[in-house]
C-alpha cells in the first residue's frame, strides 16, 4: 500500500506561522484554526489583499523555519520501518523561487531518512491516485479529487475547513495510524 502525505499542516504547522505573520504585519487576531476555506484572502475580515497574500506566500524562509506536528516525523518512520510505500505529495506555490527548495530543505532537516524521490510536486494530486493508495490532506477539495481517482482520502488536523470533510478524518498521528491499520484490514484485506 502507498500512503501519501501532504506537508502543509500535516507534516508541520504552515498555517499556525503563516497567521502568525499576517497578524503582525496587520494588526489582527486570526486564529487559523477557525478557518472555514482554505484561501485565507477569502476568509472574512481580513484586513490585507489577495496581492499581500501572493507575496507573502513567495516569501523566502516561509517554508523553512516550521515546527513539525509532534508525531508526524515518527509515523513516517514507522511506517516506512513496516514496509509501507510513503511520498510527501505537497503543492508547491509556483510563483515562489523558494517554495521548492525549502520544501525539500525542510524534509531533509526533519526526515533525514526520507528518499528525497518520494516527494512529489503538484496541485493536483488527484492525478496521482489510484487503487491500494491513501492521501492524508487537510484540504477537503483534494481528498474529494483523490477519492473520485480511486483513492482513499483521509482528512488530518483541527481547522474547520478540514473537519467538513465527511469521509474518514483524524487530528493526531496516533488515531492515523490505527485508522490506516483498520482501512488496510477492511478494504484491502491486510492483516
Amino acid at each position: 500500500m502507498k500512503i501519501y502525505f501532504d506537508l502543509d499542516d500535516v507534516g508541520n504547522e504552515f498555517w499556525k506561522k503563516l497567521f502568525a505573520i499576517y497578524n503582525e504585519e496587520n494588526n489582527d487576531n486570526c486564529n487559523y484554526l477557525e478557518c472555514e476555506i482554505h484561501l485565507i484572502e477569502e476568509l472574512d475580515g481580513i484586513k490585507a489583499d489577495k496581492k499581500y497574500f501572493r507575496k507573502l506566500l513567495a516569501r523566502k524562509g516561509l517554508f523553512m523555519d516550521l515546527e513539525p506536528i509532534p508525531g508526524y516525523v515518527e509515523l513516517i518512520k514507522r511506517l516506512i520501518a513496516e514496509g509501507y510505500e510513503v511520498r510527501i505529495l505537497t503543492f508547491p506555490q509556483w510563483h515562489s523561487k523558494h517554495c521548492m527548495n525549502e520544501k525539500v530543505a525542510w524534509i531533509k532537516k526533519h526526515l533525514p531518512f526520507f528518499d528525497l524521490n518520494n516527494i512529489i510536486f503538484t496541485k493536483l494530486k488527484g492525478d496521482v491516485s489510484g487503487p491500494n493508495k491513501i492521501l492524508i490532506d487537510d484540504n477537503p477539495f483534494n481528498l474529494q479529487d483523490w477519492e473520485d481517482n480511486g483513492g482513499i482520502g483521509i482528512g488530518f488536523g483541527k481547522i474547520k475547513y478540514t473537519q467538513k470533510w465527511p469521509g474518514y478524518k483524524v487530528d493526531n498521528f496516533d488515531d492515523l495510524y490505527a485508522l490506516i491499520k483498520q482501512i488496510e484490514r477492511e478494504k484491502l484485506g491486510g492483516k
